[in-house]
């Protein structure tokens, strides 16, 4: 990991990684925990962040509808398609707000995810507990 994080560029916390086969456009952002990158099935997106907020753009792409895809059984998304992929951006500060906003959707939806499990397991307990 040593060897290969000194010779090759790497992601930086916080930058975009973007699922390239299989199950196309899972974005993920770079937490800064070591891992290896060098795959064809992941694409990583290095933007100008006095243009772009990261967190706007993680809420773009995954929602985007990819075109000109390749592939026969396993579709294949390549940078030619992201970057030929058209994109409205508001201003930087509009950008930060949506992000954020959406970003805690998500974070919420997640929390009321894990509550919904928790209750199945305890259901599903106290149920074998009634009747078993």
């Amino acid at each position: 990991y040593d060897n290969y994080r000194k010779k090759f560029s790497f992601p930086k916390k916080g930058e975009i990684l973007i699922s390239a086969a299989g199950t196309l456009g899972r974005t993920v952002v770079y937490d800064g925990s070591p891992a290896y990158f060098q795959d064809s099935n992941i694409v990583w997106l290095k933007t100008e962040k006095s243009l772009i907020d990261n967190s706007f753009l993680k809420q773009f792409y995954q929602v985007v509808k990819w075109s000109g895809l390749e592939g026969s059984t396993i579709k294949r998304l390549y940078n030619s398609n992201i970057l030929s992929t058209g994109i409205n951006l508001p201003s930087l500060r509009e950008q930060t707000k949506l992000g954020t906003f959406f970003n805690q959707i998500d974070n919420t939806i997640a929390l009321h995810q894990e509550k919904i499990a928790h209750l199945k397991v305890l259901k599903s307990t106290l149920l074998n507990k009634m009747f078993i």
